[in-house]
């Protein structure tokens, strides 16, 4: 008997790598998902453990603690060498790269003596060969991934700027979140990270691959089916997203860097944001990435929180829901990408 077709749905954070079988057919909780750790903490693990000069090549992974490793590791002496994808993971600006010492080369030095690192931002061989010791993972019809990606500015634009404004312009020129999820073909040239973690997931699979941004998959997967108006607000361990939403169209978009937050800030922009009262300039000035709404003069509504670093909502003050798709509240970046597979009628 034929599996009935499922998407793999992968949500890569800077702390989990949030792993999604999906099956149409099946009741939501019963379909099988893993918790696994990111890959910038494994190979920044990996990398930590080694001694020696270093070859690096492969992927363009989310950095995490990987540059500071290098950084320490060259401090100490070592030399390290990357091809330009690899060191992408770094920084967009190679220029910065080469800054801290590192070699940005085509390919390993003649010569070059030191150990060779393939850094891999998905593995989905090893996944599947998980999935099929218990009998799932047959038929997989779509590979959806969440990276983020903040896109490489043009020289002398901000990255923050360019990140957001990128939505910004997606969103009022009348596309829903789903429009910022690409096919592989579709990706744009200025996200590398993107477009590195769909070749790699091609070289595993003969399936179609899909990926968006974390933050958006999250807010996706956090507002839910009920209409109504929403605050949604995504608390990640690098980036805090807010989306307005209002019968499931997504009104505005507020993005800023968690470490930045404070509970009374938070509770501030969570009153104000959906009134229109928080400005670009003003999130963009206090380090974050920037602010704005499509519809103004609107109460908060339902207040919806996930995210690894929610537990600052409970100095608030206020009352909030906390959503858990499926079950479990770790999936709200997998079932997002399946919703926004629905609205890009992949299923």
């Amino acid at each position: 008997m034929t599996s009935p077709p499922c998407i793999l749905a992968i949500d890569i954070g800077a702390g989990t790598q949030d792993i999604l079988l999906y099956q149409d057919r099946r009741e939501e909780e019963n379909n099988p998902h893993l918790v696994l750790p990111s890959p910038s903490r494994v190979w920044g693990s990996r990398l930590e453990r080694l001694t020696g000069d270093l070859f690096i090549h492969g992927d363009t992974i989310g950095g995490g603690r990987i540059g500071s490793v290098l950084r320490k590791h060259i401090q100490g002496g070592y030399r390290v060498a990357m091809t330009e994808g690899a060191a992408h993971t770094i920084r967009d600006d190679l220029d910065q790269v080469r800054e801290m010492g590192v070699e940005v080369v085509e390919k390993r030095l003649a010569g070059f003596a030191g150990e060779e690192v393939e850094l891999r931002e998905v593995d989905i061989p090893f996944i599947l060969k998980i999935l099929h010791a218990f009998d799932e993972g047959e038929g997989v019809a779509l590979i959806a991934l969440a990276v983020q990606d903040h896109g490489t500015a043009p020289a002398g634009e901000s990255d923050r700027i360019f990140r957001f404004s990128r939505f910004r312009e997606a969103l009022e020129g009348g596309k829903r979140l789903g429009g910022l999820a690409y096919l592989h073909e579709e990706i744009p040239p200025y996200y590398l990270r993107m477009l590195s973690a769909a070749q790699r997931a091609k070289q595993g699979s003969e399936a179609p691959i899909m990926v968006m941004d974390t933050a958006l998959s999250a807010i996706m997967g956090a507002m839910g089916d009920d209409g109504g108006v929403q605050v949604v607000v995504n608390m990640g361990n690098g980036h805090t997203i807010m989306a307005f939403v209002i019968e499931g169209a997504v009104q505005g978009l507020l993005e800023h860097h968690t470490s930045l937050l404070t509970p009374q800030k938070l509770k501030d922009y969570i009153l104000r944001f959906p009134q229109g009262r928080v400005s670009n300039e003003e999130i963009y000035a206090d380090g974050g990435h920037g602010a704005f709404s499509l519809t103004n003069n609107q109460m908060p509504g339902r207040i919806v929180v996930t995210g690894p670093k929610r537990g600052m909502m409970k100095e608030t003050g206020l009352s909030y829901d906390l959503p858990a798709p499926g079950g479990n509240m770790m999936m709200t970046g997998p079932w997002g990408l399946v919703r926004a597979a629905r609205m890009r009628g992949l299923l």
